[in-house]
């Protein structure tokens, strides 16, 4: 379909033809060419102007390499050489004909000659020329805007690539800082074991009746910082026993009650008594070398997670748990998240074909978007399950303050971010990354509103 703004061109193209073919005085200007004629070529001289009315021909340029590449196509209505015949500049680019051409060259003295020969053929050769240099300048502007919006993705396109430079050199050093760790950490675990075993074996037959419990107590109570019962002993430690210095307090509170009810000393006392004293260290210290096993197996887990989270994108797919592959996720991204209350339905037996780390940078992204969405804090649900015997749903779920209908697909777009914009919830260019990482492994990925208020951002991947 023909662009409307030519039709006036058009049609100057044809008065001017049949002008030229009427009028005897004008014919001499009508040129016919052949296929693979030159009637320009870049870097001569060139004294006339163009006026196409038939037929087709190509713009060529010189470049680098051996053979000139094509510019742009013209036909009826096109001008040539009205750049060179006013400057007096060598031609810019070559014109080839591509089909029979007919065409009226007029030479700087025909130009000089027509306003008084020939007024109202001069007239429409003003007016075609008019019409060329707007048809020009709105396509000049037309290929300004679009080599901003190239630009901007060819920016942007760079910085993905530089990031994801940075994230493969990174996912290098965490392979090695993994395997680094791993041997310290297992040396820890091995000392801690052989440490417990001495103490407990030493405690159990030098200690006197009733100091054990101390030691198996330390053995399983859980961190007091993270207990609930050790806060509310506390608070009733400073209630009861206001006398006693606050870190005292707090050692006492780890105990179990009726442990810790057995040390107290009189009620106007500041500090315990010598056995009862050594009988705390005792406690401590199996809850010392329990917090140690604790933090052994974290480190290993941790190291684990990384090794799993670092593999390169390079390596093939395999068989991947995808709860396993969410868990390890999560446990990286554990420091970013402590303040927003996470709850997981995994399903236990979904399996895909897939690329680990690939599949690690998904749920990563997907999860930060989230948490950025809900800022310090907010609940945050992921689930993964079954939805036919061939395809699994991962769902990352927050109770943000949703996405607007106009942006559901923009928030995809390779250049769209809100980030900087005048929304205020936290979606970018990770979310384009993102959809593409999904469709390479046969899935999609969509948003739609939670129930409630949010998003949801669901990922379908097939099932082995």
């Amino acid at each position: 379909m023909p662009d409307p703004r030519a039709e006036p061109t058009l049609a100057l193209a044809d008065r001017l033809r049949h002008l030229a073919e009427t009028e005897p005085a004008l014919r001499l200007y009508v040129r016919d060419h052949a296929p693979g004629d030159e009637l320009v070529r870049e870097g001569a001289p060139n004294d006339s102007l163009y006026a196409l009315l038939q037929g087709e021909l190509a713009l060529y340029k010189k470049t680098t390499g051996p053979e000139p590449v094509r510019v742009s196509t013209h036909g009826p209505g096109d001008l040539l050489g009205v750049h060179s015949i006013s400057t007096g500049r060598p031609a810019f680019t070559t014109a080839r004909v591509l089909t029979p051409l007919r065409c009226l060259r007029l030479d700087t003295v025909a130009l000089a000659d027509l306003p008084a020969a020939h007024p109202e053929f001069h007239q429409l050769l003003q007016e075609l020329i008019t019409a060329n240099l707007a048809d020009r300048y709105r396509s000049a502007v037309r290929l300004q805007l679009h080599l901003a919006e190239a630009n901007a993705e060819i920016t942007e396109t760079r910085n993905q690539l530089i990031h994801q430079e940075k994230m493969a050199v990174l996912g290098q050093l965490v392979a090695g800082l993994a395997h680094e760790l791993n041997n310290p950490a297992a040396a820890l675990a091995r000392q801690r074991d052989h440490l417990s075993e001495t103490l407990s074996g030493l405690f159990g037959h030098a200690l006197p009746t009733g100091w054990l419990d101390y030691w198996q107590a330390g053995e399983t109570a859980p961190p007091a910082a993270s207990d609930p019962a050790a806060r509310a002993r506390l608070e009733k430690l400073d209630t009861l026993r206001s006398a006693l210095p606050r870190p005292l307090q707090r050692r006492l509170a780890a105990l179990p009650e009726a442990l810790a009810a057995s040390l107290l000393p009189p009620l106007d006392a500041a500090e315990l008594s010598a056995e009862a004293a050594t009988r705390l260290a005792v406690f401590e210290t199996a809850h010392l070398l329990h917090a140690q096993q604790a933090a052994a197996a974290q480190i290993s887990h941790l190291v684990a997670s990384l090794k799993n989270y670092a593999r390169p994108a390079s390596a093939g797919p395999e068989r991947v748990n995808l709860r396993a592959n969410l868990e390890n996720t999560l446990l990286i991204l554990g420091p970013s998240l402590e303040n927003i209350d996470v709850a997981t339905a995994l399903d236990p037996d979904l399996e895909v074909h897939a690329r680990g780390g690939d599949l690690s940078q998904i749920w990563t992204n997907l999860i930060r978007n989230a948490a950025e969405a809900l800022g310090p804090e907010g609940k945050l649900e992921i689930s993964a399950r079954r939805l036919s015997p061939g395809e699994v749903e991962v769902c990352v779920i927050d109770h943000g303050p949703g996405i607007p209908p106009v942006l559901r697909e923009r928030i995809f777009d390779l250049n769209f971010t809100t980030k900087t914009g005048r929304e205020n919830f936290g979606l970018g260019l990770g979310l384009s990354i993102t959809r593409t990482l999904v469709a390479q492994h046969g899935g999609n990925l969509s948003v739609r509103d939670t129930s409630g208020g949010g998003a949801t951002f669901a990922v379908r991947l097939p099932l082995l």
